[in-house]
């Protein structure tokens, strides 16, 4: 930016410009006077970005309610956080975070009467936290562990091999992955992961095999990538089986994966079973040579099938479990009984059934929740259940696949919670009369007087649903008098496939169709208001409230946008090393094909901004490592409104450093993060009626806390499964 231009007293900071810059596609030519921000390492760019930053940091600095967040959050985050510990050999594994540590620690111990050792420690690498883990991989016996690792919230990572016989890092470190799968061989000399490629025609990722001592660098293909672009062909772990794995083989993010059978003695085997783009074909087990296989296959629900492999058309396929009104996840094999996760709208049950598909049991849960049940590890007959809700964080358990009971093993040391709070859901009609789902977290004694500061969240994209999961930022939200709205929109998962289509390529605009209706909803029920209403959602969803608010402007006092795709003329390009938006085709539509470019430029956030249009309190989000949706989007977006809107809106830009699309934040970051995000609520919408009731509650939850710990000795326990009064039906799957 010359010097010319910073001089001049604008009411925003002057983005870079090329006038001459523009989209020719299919007949269309489309100014792109922005094109220049795509550059994010250009002085002019990042000058741009510095004066947004403090023009919003000055926006949000009278905001005096949000400014003790910060500190009250981190004290929120203040206990310790440990992960189920889960056992290979002798070699038991976990994580632990003692409460304000940036990042979690994973520790090992080899022998039951050996001390616990520090298997890797994020902080002896930065003590800031900006080092994170995105997965430890251990060896059958549970001698080896493959730690990968990245920085700053990029996608990009590298593998390690820890010995933990001796106590020693391999030589050898596996660059150039991105959360790759990392498969071991039953012998331990060896583990298949798959890498990412990126040549002037392919972009997608291989399976690779190393051999351990050897230079990575000389690693092979396990199967040949054959040049398809978008192609992701990735190692998976057949629960149960020794000899066999697989490869799923995905067209980008499309959900019909294929699947490939191999062997661990001949990792080159590529024994077809489901070719991509064809149908879902997630393996669940093999027994005496039959596979047993979850496949949307004319069931949009799922259903599970058994095979022989080496005839595996479809007319030779047997449902096991057909497909029913509810979703069935997916599924794993223990001593000759299915366990299924099954998806009840936003919430989820385990069912279990016989290898011939008769139901044996359906588990008694709280609902509405998350439930993950970990298959047990080679002879076990233990293994770690999570059960999720909105109300607190998550104790864990341990489930007993002989007796197929579960008993509490260890409370949660959070000692904060919303339980004397309420889950209340509803459905809204959206505009075709689709019902969506959606679920309010809010305190008991809510008014339905239209005057409740209220948070609309959502999502609705590539399959992914919304499921409860416990939050420090929603509980200092409600805690204070706010109510937190989940939508299970469409585009989602939450009731099968065609739930996911309704909301994707050529249908996406029902994502925005159907947020909207549910904020109607709550305005007609009285639950809150437009003023007061704020709607937020982060990547896919980032997409969702920026399309929402150029639609529906009137219906909200604040949009709160973080690391959206914006630009769907151009995400599926090659901007630079990193990116990997021609992945999102089966959402974002081909803007290269004649159809799919009508259907992507009347969603695209950028291309339907209202010229001089109105529009609410805004603040979009990104950072300067991003690596999986480029911070271009959020910049020209940001640029976009602040030239061609109403100048009255209030449209703010706030750009993150050291940290990406959102994993492997340091707690003091997240802190932080949820303070300014408060300001902005309280700039938007007005401040919360319960200030105080944050603080309070900490401090009373934690003496209670305390209390117990002090006359138990110790908050770890093991007792038997409440009893629980038969849950209820949480979804009306039948409306």
């Amino acid at each position: 930016m010359s010097d010319k231009k910073t001089a001049i007293n604008l009411p925003f900071p002057e983005a870079p410009t090329d006038e001459t810059a523009s989209n020719d596609m299919h007949g269309h030519s489309i100014p792109d006077p922005f094109r220049p921000l795509e550059d994010s390492e250009s002085e002019e760019t990042k000058a741009w970005i510095d004066a947004h930053n403090d023009r919003t940091k000055t926006f949000l600095s009278d905001a005096e309610q949000a400014k003790a967040l910060p500190s009250l959050i981190e004290e929120a985050f203040n206990y310790p956080r440990q992960s189920p510990v889960r056992t290979y050999g002798s070699t038991k594994i976990w994580s632990r975070n003692d409460g304000l540590q940036p990042q979690a620690v994973y520790y090992y111990q080899r022998e039951e009467d050996e001390t616990p050792q520090t298997l890797f420690n994020p902080m002896e690498e930065n003590e800031e936290g900006r080092v994170f883990v995105q997965s430890v991989s251990i060896s059958p016996s549970g001698r080896y562990a493959a730690i990968q690792t990245a920085w700053d919230g990029k996608d990009t990572s590298s593998i390690r091999i820890f010995d933990m016989e001796k106590g020693t890092y391999l030589e050898e470190t596996v660059e150039n992955c991105r959360y790759s799968a990392v498969i071991w061989s039953p012998d331990e000399k060896s583990f298949i992961y798959n890498q990412y490629i990126k040549n002037e025609k392919t972009t997608g990722s291989a399976p690779y095999i190393h051999i351990l001592g050897e230079d990575c660098a000389q690693d092979q293909t396990t199967i040949p990538h054959d040049g398809t672009d978008g192609l992701m062909i990735r190692p998976g772990k057949i629960i149960g089986s020794k000899d066999m794995f697989y490869y799923s083989k995905a067209m980008g993010t499309d959900r019909h994966v294929g699947l490939s059978l191999s062997r661990y003695d001949d990792p080159s085997q590529d024994l077809e079973i489901v070719a991509p783009m064809v149908a879902k074909a997630d393996p669940v087990a093999v027994i005496d040579g039959s596979l047993y296989m979850v496949t949307d296959l004319d069931a949009p629900n799922n259903k599970l099938v058994r095979l022989d492999p080496q005839n595996p058309e479809p007319e030779n396929w047997e449902t096991i479990i057909d497909e029913g009104a509810r979703v069935l996840e997916d599924a794993f094999v223990v001593n000759n009984k299915i366990y299924t996760t099954i998806r009840e709208g936003m919430s989820q049950t385990v069912e279990i059934y016989s290898l011939e598909g008769d139901l044996i049991k359906e588990l008694d849960l709280p609902q509405p929740c998350d439930v993950g049940l970990y298959a047990p590890i080679d002879d076990a007959t233990t293994a770690p259940l999570s059960i999720s809700t909105y109300l607190a964080a998550p104790d864990q358990y341990e489930y007993n696949f002989d007796t197929d009971t579960y008993e509490l093993v260890r409370t949660s040391e959070c000692p904060h919670n919303l339980k004397d709070c309420e889950v209340t859901q509803g459905f809204a009609t959206s505009d075709d009369g689709t019902e969506v789902p959606y679920v309010m977290i809010h305190q008991k004694d809510m008014k339905l007087d239209g005057e409740n500061k209220t948070i609309l969240y959502g999502y609705g994209g590539f399959n992914i649903p919304m499921s409860p999961s416990y939050s420090t930022s929603v509980m200092a939200w409600v805690r204070q008098g706010g109510v937190y709205v989940v939508a299970g929109i469409r585009g989602g998962s939450e009731y099968g496939h065609n739930w996911w289509k309704n909301g994707a390529g050529e249908n996406k605009l029902n994502c925005s169709t159907d947020f909207a209706s549910v904020a109607k909803k709550l305005h007609q029920d009285k639950v809150t208001s437009p003023k007061n209403t704020i709607i937020k959602g982060g990547s896919n969803g980032g997409t969702l409230v920026a399309t929402t608010a150029n639609r529906y402007p009137d219906l909200f006092g604040g949009v709160y946008c973080a690391v959206g795709v914006h630009d769907l003329l151009r995400y599926h390009l090659d901007h630079n090393e990193y990116s990997i938006g021609k992945y999102w085709k089966s959402d974002f539509n081909d803007p290269e094909d004649p159809q799919g470019f009508q259907f992507a430029k009347a969603v695209s956030p950028l291309h339907n901004v209202r010229q001089g249009g109105k529009y609410p309190a805004m603040i979009i989000t990104t950072a300067s490592s991003e690596t999986r949706v480029e911070p271009f989007h959020s910049y020209k977006l940001a640029a976009t409104l602040l030239t061609q809107a109403d100048p009255s809106s209030p449209i703010y830009l706030d750009v993150a450093s050291k940290t990406g699309h959102g994993a492997g934040k340091s707690v003091q970051m997240m802190a932080n993060e949820i303070g300014r995000d408060f300001a902005f609520y309280e700039k938007a919408v007005g401040p919360l009626p319960k200030p105080e009731a944050l603080e309070q509650a900490l401090k009373q939850q934690r003496a209670e806390r305390d209390a117990r710990v002090e006359n138990s000795g110790d908050i770890t326990e093991k007792k038997s499964k409440p009893n629980r009064k038969r849950r209820r039906k949480w979804w009306n799957l039948c409306r």
